[in-house]
Protein backbone atom coordinates (compact mmCIF):
# COMPACT_ATOMS: atom_id res chain seq x y z
CA UNK A 1 0.00 0.00 0.00
CA UNK A 2 3.13 2.38 1.02
CA UNK A 3 4.41 2.12 -2.77
CA UNK A 4 1.20 2.47 -4.37
CA UNK A 5 0.16 5.80 -2.51
CA UNK A 6 2.98 7.78 -3.93
CA UNK A 7 2.57 6.40 -7.77
CA UNK A 8 -1.10 7.50 -7.18
CA UNK A 9 -0.14 10.63 -5.88
CA UNK A 10 1.65 11.64 -9.44
CA UNK A 11 -1.02 10.88 -11.72
CA UNK A 12 -4.51 11.60 -12.30
CA UNK A 13 -7.30 8.74 -13.73
CA UNK A 14 -8.63 10.16 -16.88
CA UNK A 15 -12.30 9.47 -18.08
CA UNK A 16 -11.48 5.98 -19.35
CA UNK A 17 -9.76 4.82 -15.93
CA UNK A 18 -6.12 5.33 -17.54
CA UNK A 19 -3.51 7.13 -15.46
CA UNK A 20 -2.65 10.82 -17.09
CA UNK A 21 0.48 12.81 -16.40
CA UNK A 22 0.33 16.11 -14.83
CA UNK A 23 2.68 18.75 -16.14
CA UNK A 24 4.93 19.68 -13.57
CA UNK A 25 6.02 22.70 -14.57
CA UNK A 26 3.18 24.56 -15.26
CA UNK A 27 3.42 28.11 -13.74
CA UNK A 28 2.46 31.29 -16.24
CA UNK A 29 5.51 33.57 -15.42
CA UNK A 30 8.53 31.77 -15.56
CA UNK A 31 12.73 32.10 -16.19
CA UNK A 32 13.85 35.33 -17.45
CA UNK A 33 9.83 36.82 -17.28
CA UNK A 34 9.61 35.98 -13.80
CA UNK A 35 13.08 38.06 -13.55
CA UNK A 36 11.89 40.65 -15.12
CA UNK A 37 8.55 40.79 -13.27
CA UNK A 38 10.64 40.83 -9.80
CA UNK A 39 12.73 42.99 -10.69
CA UNK A 40 10.31 45.44 -12.39
CA UNK A 41 7.69 45.43 -9.41
CA UNK A 42 7.75 46.26 -5.93
CA UNK A 43 11.36 46.87 -4.46
CA UNK A 44 10.70 44.45 -1.43
CA UNK A 45 10.02 42.12 -3.76
CA UNK A 46 13.52 41.69 -5.28
CA UNK A 47 15.13 42.65 -1.94
CA UNK A 48 12.92 39.24 -0.52
CA UNK A 49 14.06 36.91 -3.98
CA UNK A 50 17.51 38.00 -4.33
CA UNK A 51 18.54 39.88 -1.32
CA UNK A 52 19.44 43.05 -2.61
CA UNK A 53 17.52 46.37 -4.44
CA UNK A 54 17.07 45.88 -8.39
CA UNK A 55 19.65 48.29 -9.72
CA UNK A 56 22.52 46.68 -7.55
CA UNK A 57 21.54 43.25 -9.31
CA UNK A 58 21.21 44.72 -12.69
CA UNK A 59 24.97 46.53 -12.45
CA UNK A 60 26.10 43.32 -10.89
CA UNK A 61 24.75 41.26 -13.89
CA UNK A 62 26.18 43.90 -16.11
CA UNK A 63 29.67 43.94 -14.78
CA UNK A 64 29.24 39.56 -14.77
CA UNK A 65 28.45 39.95 -18.91
CA UNK A 66 30.66 42.79 -19.52
CA UNK A 67 33.85 40.81 -18.01
CA UNK A 68 32.58 38.27 -19.60
CA UNK A 69 32.61 35.62 -16.64
CA UNK A 70 29.25 34.70 -17.69
CA UNK A 71 27.78 34.76 -21.26
CA UNK A 72 24.48 34.59 -22.59
CA UNK A 73 23.08 31.48 -24.05
CA UNK A 74 19.82 29.58 -23.75
CA UNK A 75 19.39 31.26 -20.34
CA UNK A 76 20.73 35.06 -20.14
CA UNK A 77 22.75 35.77 -17.44
CA UNK A 78 19.94 37.57 -14.97
CA UNK A 79 18.52 34.93 -14.84
CA UNK A 80 21.70 32.64 -14.01
CA UNK A 81 22.15 35.17 -11.53
CA UNK A 82 18.76 35.19 -10.11
CA UNK A 83 19.07 31.79 -9.74
CA UNK A 84 22.48 31.45 -7.75
CA UNK A 85 21.18 34.92 -5.18
CA UNK A 86 17.96 32.76 -4.84
CA UNK A 87 19.98 29.60 -4.35
CA UNK A 88 21.92 31.01 -1.57
CA UNK A 89 19.80 33.44 -0.15
CA UNK A 90 17.08 31.10 0.59
CA UNK A 91 19.11 27.79 1.09
CA UNK A 92 16.95 26.67 -1.61
CA UNK A 93 17.12 23.15 -3.00
CA UNK A 94 16.86 22.26 -6.12
CA UNK A 95 13.48 21.43 -6.26
CA UNK A 96 12.39 24.50 -4.55
CA UNK A 97 14.26 26.30 -8.07
CA UNK A 98 12.14 23.75 -10.15
CA UNK A 99 9.02 25.39 -8.54
CA UNK A 100 10.71 28.78 -8.56
CA UNK A 101 12.13 29.19 -12.02
CA UNK A 102 10.37 26.21 -13.86
CA UNK A 103 13.84 24.38 -15.31
CA UNK A 104 15.23 21.24 -15.16
CA UNK A 105 17.74 19.72 -12.16
CA UNK A 106 20.41 19.80 -14.90
CA UNK A 107 19.79 23.38 -15.82
CA UNK A 108 20.01 24.40 -12.50
CA UNK A 109 23.36 22.39 -11.86
CA UNK A 110 25.20 23.60 -14.73
CA UNK A 111 24.22 27.51 -13.69
CA UNK A 112 25.43 26.84 -10.09
CA UNK A 113 28.54 25.17 -11.26
CA UNK A 114 29.19 28.19 -13.91
CA UNK A 115 29.28 30.25 -10.75
CA UNK A 116 31.53 28.76 -8.92
CA UNK A 117 34.24 28.40 -11.10
CA UNK A 118 33.83 32.13 -11.14
CA UNK A 119 34.17 33.03 -7.42
CA UNK A 120 37.82 32.50 -7.35
CA UNK A 121 37.94 35.09 -9.87
CA UNK A 122 35.59 37.69 -8.09
CA UNK A 123 37.51 37.19 -4.82
CA UNK A 124 41.01 37.80 -5.92
CA UNK A 125 39.16 40.95 -7.67
CA UNK A 126 37.01 42.12 -4.31
CA UNK A 127 38.70 40.80 -1.38
CA UNK A 128 41.72 41.44 0.25
CA UNK A 129 43.16 40.26 3.33
CA UNK A 130 43.87 43.08 5.84
CA UNK A 131 46.97 43.35 6.43
CA UNK A 132 48.27 42.51 10.22
CA UNK A 133 51.42 43.77 12.05
CA UNK A 134 49.76 43.92 15.45
CA UNK A 135 47.08 41.83 17.12
CA UNK A 136 44.19 43.97 18.17
CA UNK A 137 43.84 45.83 21.43
CA UNK A 138 41.26 43.72 23.04
CA UNK A 139 44.08 40.55 22.62
CA UNK A 140 46.95 42.40 23.17
CA UNK A 141 45.45 43.55 26.32
CA UNK A 142 44.11 40.31 27.36
CA UNK A 143 46.73 38.16 29.63
CA UNK A 144 44.43 35.03 28.55
CA UNK A 145 45.17 35.33 24.77
CA UNK A 146 48.55 38.13 24.10
CA UNK A 147 51.48 35.32 25.47
CA UNK A 148 50.78 33.40 22.55
CA UNK A 149 50.56 36.12 19.97
CA UNK A 150 53.30 37.44 21.35
CA UNK A 151 54.97 34.57 20.48
CA UNK A 152 54.12 34.51 16.70
CA UNK A 153 54.92 38.36 16.65
CA UNK A 154 58.54 37.35 17.67
CA UNK A 155 59.58 35.30 15.42
CA UNK A 156 60.45 36.23 11.67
Amino acid sequence: MFLLLPILHFHQMDSRGQMERRRRHSSVLYGKERVEEILEGHVKNCRVAYRMEAHIFRTLASYLRRERLLKDKRIKVEEKLAIFLYMMSHNASFLDLQLEFQHSNRTFHKCIKEFFNIIPVLSRRFLKPPIIDQPHPKIANDDRFYPYFKVLLLTP
